[in-house]
C-alpha cells in the first residue's frame, strides 16, 4: 500500500465521533439545519479536513461559485439544479473508477446521481484522492538537482488537463524555492495537456509524510528552550506558499495540501497576507505571471545574543526544514516586474530591513498596493528592482525580457 494511501487510511481512522456528527450534518444539506432545499459541499472546512472534495461544474463546464458561511467556504447547490461531481484525474470514492458523476439537488437538500431516485451520504462524493494531481516535470529555473512538478486538474467536459502552475522544492533540504502561478481575467492557467498528463511520475509521496512528522511540538519547544536558555519559547505554526488569495478560484483549495505549499512561520504574517490580497485586486486588471518562494533560515535569540536556526528536524547528520528568514514574491506583468520581500519575524523592525542589505526598497513607487499602505498594522515590506534582488535571493529564477519596474496599470 502507498504512502500517500496510508496516510488517508489513518485519517479517516481517526475522525472523531464531532467530526461524523459534522459531516452528517452536512448529508442534508445544510449548514445549520434551517435549509433543506439546498446541496452544501463543505470544502474548505477545518473540521472536515480529512476529506478529499470533488470540484463542483456548472452543466456548461464552469466552476460553481462557492459561498462563504460562518467561515467556510462552500458550494450550495439550489433544489433542483444539476452539477457535475468531478475528481478527475482521480476517482469518485464510492464509484467503480468513475472521475465524474451528474448530481441533481433533491428537494429533502440530498444530491441524487444520475437520476436515479433517494439521495447519497455527502462522504460517497468525495473522492479517492485528492483532486489537485501533480507530475514531475522540468520547471525553467529550478536546479536539475531538485524536484520540480506541474500540478492541475482534468476538465469533465472537454477532458483536457488545466495546469494550474509549477513548483520546485528541495527534498534533502526540506526547502520550497518557488511556485509559479498565472492569474488574470483570461488567463489563469499555464497551459492545458491531454488528459492522462497527470497520471504518471508523481513526486515522492514521503516528502509531505516526513515534514508532518518532523512538527513535534513539544519536542520543538524543548530545543528552543534549551538552546537558548528560556522558559517559554516562541510560538510558530503552519502556512500556505498559494493560498485563498492567489487561487484563482476557491474551489481550488486543495492545492493548499500539495507537499511543496506548506512552511513555518513565527506569527500570522499581515504583509504577507495585504499584499496576496493586493496582487488579487491587481489581476483584475492585467494579466500576471507570479512566483512565491522563500530563503534563509529564520534565527532565533535570546537577550544575551545567543542564537540558533531554526529547523523543524535536526540529527541524522542533517538539518531538515527549515523556518524561512524571508518570503518573497515576484509579480510580473509583460516586460515589467517587481520583487517583494517579507520578513518572517513578527518583531522585525524597519532598522532591522535596512541592516539585511537586500536591495534599496522603492515600495513608494508602487501605486497598486493599497491594502498595505492603509494598513497601520502591517510589519516592514521590501520594494526591489529584479536585478539588485536576484543578487542575494538566489532561489528566484532567471527571467529574460525585463525592462522596467512594475510600478502601476499604465
Amino acid at each position: 500500500m502507498s504512502t500517500i494511501k496510508i496516510c488517508k487510511f489513518i485519517i479517516f481512522f481517526v475522525v472523531s465521533a464531532s467530526v461524523a456528527k459534522t459531516l452528517a450534518q452536512y448529508t442534508i444539506g445544510v449548514s445549520d439545519n434551517t435549509r433543506f432545499d439546498i446541496c452544501e459541499i463543505p470544502f474548505s472546512s477545518k473540521v472536515l479536513i480529512g476529506y478529499q472534495w470533488p470540484l463542483v461544474f456548472n452543466i456548461n463546464g464552469s466552476l460553481y461559485d462557492s459561498t462563504p458561511v460562518d467561515g467556510v467556504n462552500l458550494v450550495a447547490v439550489s433544489h433542483g439544479k444539476e452539477v457535475i461531481l468531478s475528481c478527475s484525474p482521480n476517482f469518485i470514492l464510492s464509484s467503480e473508477k468513475l472521475e465524474q458523476i451528474h448530481a441533481r439537488c433533491g428537494e429533502d437538500g440530498h444530491f441524487q446521481l444520475n437520476g436515479r431516485k433517494g439521495g447519497e451520504h455527502l462522504k460517497n462524493l468525495t473522492c479517492d484522492l485528492r483532486v489537485i494531481e501533480e507530475t514531475v516535470t522540468t520547471v525553467h529555473g529550478c536546479p536539475i538537482n531538485l524536484t520540480s512538478t506541474h500540478f492541475g486538474y482534468v476538465h469533465p467536459i472537454n477532458r483536457q488537463t488545466y495546469v494550474l502552475g509549477e513548483s520546485c522544492y528541495d527534498l534533502s533540504a526540506g526547502k520550497t524555492y518557488f511556485a509559479h502561478i498565472k492569474m488574470g481575467s483570461q488567463t489563469q492557467y499555464l497551459k492545458n495537456a491531454d488528459k492522462t498528463y497527470l497520471l504518471h511520475n508523481h513526486p515522492n509521496s514521503k516528502y509531505k509524510f516526513e515534514f508532518f512528522k518532523a512538527l513535534r511540538f513539544d519536542d520543538i519547544y524543548e530545543r528552543v528552550r534549551r538552546i537558548l536558555g528560556i522558559k517559554e519559547a516562541p510560538g510558530f505554526k503552519l502556512s500556505n506558499f498559494v493560498d485563498e488569495p492567489l487561487l484563482v478560484h476557491s474551489q481550488l483549495i486543495a492545492v493548499k495540501k500539495l507537499s511543496w505549499n506548506y512552511f513555518l512561520i513565527r506569527d500570522s504574517l499581515l504583509t504577507l497576507t495585504l499584499l496576496k490580497e493586493d496582487i488579487r485586486d491587481l489581476s483584475n486588471n492585467i494579466e500576471l505571471d507570479v512566483f512565491i518562494g522563500s530563503h534563509g533560515v529564520n534565527i532565533l535569540q535570546n537577550s544575551n545574543g545567543v542564537q540558533m536556526e531554526f529547523y523543524a528536524e535536526v540529527g541524522n547528520g542533517q538539518n531538515r526544514f527549515p523556518m524561512p528568514e524571508l518570503i518573497w514574491i515576484l509579480v510580473k506583468a509583460g516586460d515589467k516586474v517587481v520583487t517583494f520581500g517579507v520578513f518572517n519575524d513578527p518583531d522585525v523592525t524597519s532598522e532591522d530591513v535596512a541592516r539585511k542589505s537586500i536591495c534599496r526598497s522603492e515600495c513608494e513607487k508602487i501605486t497598486w498596493l493599497t491594502r498595505i499602505t492603509s494598513s497601520r498594522h502591517q510589519g516592514p515590506l521590501i520594494c526591489c528592482q529584479y536585478n539588485d534582488f536576484i543578487k542575494v535571493v538566489r532561489e528566484v529564477p532567471l527571467l529574460s525580457g525585463i525592462n522596467n519596474l512594475f510600478t502601476s496599470l499604465y
